[in-house]
């Protein structure tokens, strides 16, 4: 079988200035001899020893350490498809899965599949690699939402809808907590986005509300699907955003009647100081995140004339 060689680009390690001379070219001539290699039985032989060499390298750098399961994931890929081209089709015909096991027994299997997914993910979005320091835990539950849900070349759209940064790495303890939420934030609405089904409703609302951090179960989409409408879908995703997860009754907690009143008051206190001195608005306070809060209070206002007019 012909199959073009592999060839990795580890300028991406030396770059991250770690002072692995030896191991760097300890890889180089083990992905020649897996070029040269004559069968599937030999390249498995050569992924065990690049796995370890990549092991030793990221021990201590998380996306080093992602980057070399990617490029694991890769040789995998590549292993397989001569495996299943080559496999000889007798009665005794070896299952991947089996002969991964026996060639790979230091690779778990959802390592192995998680691995392969972290290298479909990066052939198909390049950009992901920016956010290779989160490590491979974080993203793949991304990937595997954006593979089932996403259109091809959404993904950075998508990311700076969610205010995800790719030109600027995170670095401290806070700033890596709350880009992992933010990914988090991104995972959960790309999986609830779409499973209403066919029932018609303002993504832009969903969106909305996965952002305050409403978290919808299958009960959730179930009372949807019940809705049966588009405004009334709209309608139940808007509470949801002014009450950051009201439930389907309606009901809305007595204590959460009782803080909202403290919570006005310190909101309006809080921009009449800004009023006399606009110097103290905060510079991180986002434009979007107010028109967000006004909306909801529009919502709040009207639900309350309607009440009173009832």
């Amino acid at each position: 079988m012909t199959t073009n060689p592999i060839h990795f680009d580890l300028s991406y390690i030396e770059s991250r200035n770690i002072k692995a001379d030896k191991n760097l070219n300890a890889l180089n001539m083990i992905i020649t001899n897996l070029n040269n290699a004559s069968d599937y039985d030999e390249e498995a032989r050569c992924v065990r020893k690049v796995q370890i060499q990549f092991d030793i390298i990221g021990r201590r750098d998380k996306e080093t350490r992602t980057y070399g399961w990617a490029r694991v994931g890769e040789l995998l890929t590549h292993v397989r498809e001569r495996f299943e081209a080559e496999r000889p089709l007798d009665g005794q015909v070896q299952s991947w899965d089996k002969f991964a096991a026996e060639q790979f027994p230091k690779i778990k299997e959802t390592r192995r599949r998680q691995a392969q997914n972290l290298y479909a993910f990066e052939k198909y979005s390049p950009v992901i690699v920016k956010l290779y320091y989160l490590g491979i835990d974080t993203l793949l539950p991304l990937y595997m939402a954006l593979n089932t849900y996403h259109k091809k070349g959404e993904l950075v759209s998508l990311l700076d809808q969610f205010g995800i940064d790719l030109k600027t790495k995170a670095k401290s303890k806070e700033e890596l907590t709350e880009l992992s939420k933010k990914i988090s934030d991104l995972t959960k609405y790309l999986n609830t986005r779409f499973s209403v089904g066919s029932i018609v409703y303002d993504k832009e609302l969903m969106y909305r509300a996965n952002k305050v951090g409403c978290v919808f179960d299958d009960n959730d989409i179930d009372y949807m699907r019940s809705l049966g409408g588009e405004q009334e879908i709209n309608a139940y995703l808007r509470r949801c955003i002014a009450n950051k997860g009201l439930n389907r009754t309606g009901k809305i907690q007595p204590l959460y009647c009782e803080s909202i009143h403290c919570t006005l008051s310190k909101l309006v206190e809080t921009v009449y100081a800004y009023y006399s001195d606009p110097s103290k608005i905060p510079s991180k306070l986002a434009a979007d995140r107010v028109d967000e809060a006004i909306e909801c209070l529009q919502y709040l206002s009207s639900e309350i004339k309607k009440a009173g007019s009832r």
